[in-house]
């Protein structure tokens, strides 16, 4: 489980934030299990997942994993750097472009 803000994984996640990032990396962020479901749906999965582990997101680990997305559980403090909501999402996807 991620409990650092400073893990690269969530460095790079953070970074997308920037458009400069986005265009160079061709990923972007997604956020909440509802949009990342309805990508799912639309068969497009994330590369990477991050899923908060203090709120029993087993469901949506699970199906993200099924996509074929790297899950990485984090801790509440990480989701919420993760975020740009005002109230954290429990899951955050990183999306290819």
């Amino acid at each position: 489980m991620i409990t650092s803000r400073a893990n690269s994984h969530v460095k790079a996640a953070r970074a997308l934030g920037s458009a400069k990032e986005r265009k160079q990396t061709g990923l972007f962020l997604d956020e909440g299990e509802d949009a990342l479901g309805a990508a799912l749906a639309a068969g497009i999965a994330p590369v990477e997942a991050f899923v908060d582990d203090d709120l029993g997101s087993d469901r949506v680990a699970q199906e993200l994993a099924a996509a074929g997305a790297r899950v990485l559980r984090c801790s509440a403090g990480v989701m919420a750097a993760l975020s740009a909501l005002a109230h954290p999402s429990r899951a955050v996807g990183v999306l290819r472009a």
